[in-house]
């Protein structure tokens, strides 16, 4: 009876020191892969500053740092790379990282949007049909939803439907109210 107790400790005991070591080896992978990939990234290539931005976004072999982030995602953006520009966007817009600012965050994402890229149409839809600006742009929302929803993008799918519901909804509520 002792000897099955003694054996599931040290089983236990083995499972968690081995665990530790994958935490490490993991951690150390990591640092390798952001040392080279910060390498690479001054070198100036657009593909390499997105992914170290994305690395300083999601503490990846660094701690996380937005602000450093958003710098390397725009190194990337103004060399063409339409998802730095749509991660620019983002974070100007949501102010992370940096002052939120929405002709810098609307600039970047329109870019990305442009460039047919469907999350970015989807984030430029979903601020449309926001009050963000101080009334709705409910044509320029049904655009680009629309543009998202036509690439495959399934939440522009929703967010399209609900807009319409939304609009014929008001429409409704406008004929019936007595003028």
């Amino acid at each position: 009876m002792v000897g099955k107790a003694v054996k599931a400790t040290l089983l236990i005991l083995l499972l968690s020191v081995a665990q530790t070591g994958f935490t490490f080896e993991g951690d150390y992978v990591w640092d390798q892969r952001f040392k080279t990939t910060l390498a690479k990234a001054t070198s100036g290539k657009a593909k390499d500053q997105y992914t170290l931005g994305e690395m300083y976004l999601n503490g990846r072999g660094t701690p996380q740092e937005p602000a450093e982030a958003l710098d390397w995602f725009l190194k990337a953006a103004k060399q063409g790379h339409i998802k730095a520009a749509h991660k620019a966007g983002h974070l100007y817009l949501i102010g992370q990282g940096t002052a939120r600012s929405l002709p810098d965050a609307l600039n970047w994402l329109h870019r990305a949007a442009e460039a047919d890229y469907a999350p970015a149409q989807y984030e430029l839809g979903q601020f449309y049909a926001s009050d963000e600006m101080g009334n709705r742009e409910n044509s320029l929302a049904l655009i680009w939803l629309g543009r998202a929803k036509k690439n495959g993008y399934p939440p522009a799918e929703a967010a399209f439907a609900a807009l319409v519901r939304r609009m014929v909804q008001a429409q409704k509520d406008n004929a019936e109210s007595p003028q």
